[in-house]
C-alpha cells in the first residue's frame, strides 16, 4: 500500500479508496509503524 497515493487522488474512485482506507486506519486499534506511514501519507494525499 505504501505508496500508492505518492502521486495524488486524481479522481472520484481514487478518493473513494483513500476515504475508506481512512476509515480502516482510524477505527480505534493501535496502529503498527508500517499503517502510520501509511496514515500520514494518506492525509496529505486527501488534503491536497
Amino acid at each position: 500500500m505504501r505508496g500508492q497515493y505518492v502521486n495524488g487522488i486524481e479522481g472520484p474512485e481514487d478518493y473513494a479508496r483513500a476515504t475508506v482506507l481512512l476509515d480502516e486506519l482510524t477505527d480505534g486499534h493501535e496502529l503498527n509503524k508500517y499503517e502510520e506511514l501509511i496514515l500520514f501519507e494518506l492525509e496529505d494525499a486527501i488534503l491536497a
